[in-house]
């Protein structure tokens, strides 16, 4: 059986090595410069989209539109509030182009637990934890109220109570949680096949 795992998990990595590659640029780029280039997830989305249309691939058309789909939707929020930006936006879209729609709600979830874990690192490592914490509290209590966020209070806070010196480069998350994710859909097939 464990070989039988193995060489489960090993097909769906080897069938996503192109997608993990392309994430592998993103994560380059985003450290870097904090942006994921156009042509770097139009590159990813035309990938996925001509494979799902492989007669037998592991997605259909239509999975992968509604991929892309569910990865718009889901972003769509953390955009209105300043916490993604449109590359992110982009990458999780076309990422659910190779993916499919539950699969990319699954990588969705765990970058946000795999950024959540980053971003309390890093504040903790730089000693800025209560900085963290209010600003935390901060958005929280404006999304509770179903209030826009004055640009001069995110502004105030950021200055007064400064948690982070740059954006988070959303690609790393997204990366590890894609891999994981496949990882364990990889184990979870296995399980049903047996």
């Amino acid at each position: 059986m464990h070989n039988v795992l193995t060489a489960n998990v090993a097909y769906h990595l080897f069938n996503a090595a192109p997608l993990l590659a392309m994430l592998g640029i993103a994560v380059f780029q985003d450290v870097r410069t904090r942006r994921i280039r156009n042509w770097l997830t139009a590159s990813i989305f035309l990938s996925g989209m001509a494979r799902a249309l492989v007669p037998g691939g592991p997605i259909g058309f239509g999975a992968a539109w509604a991929g892309v789909g569910v990865g718009v939707l889901l972003c769509i929020g953390l955009i209105l509030i300043g916490a993604l930006g449109g590359g992110d936006l982009k990458l999780v879209a076309a990422a659910g182009a190779w993916l499919g729609p539950i699969p990319i709600i699954a990588v969705f979830a765990v970058s946000a637990v795999v950024a959540m874990t980053m971003v309390i690192v890093h504040a903790f490592l730089r000693r800025r934890l209560g900085a963290l914490a209010f600003n935390t509290l901060l958005l929280g209590s404006e999304i509770v109220r179903l209030r826009k966020v004055e640009e001069g209070q995110l502004t105030s806070a950021g200055e007064t109570f400064n948690s982070v010196d740059r954006p988070l480069p959303f690609a790393v998350p997204m990366a590890i949680a894609t891999l994981l994710v496949l990882i364990g859909v990889g184990i979870c097939r296995q399980g049903i096949a047996s």
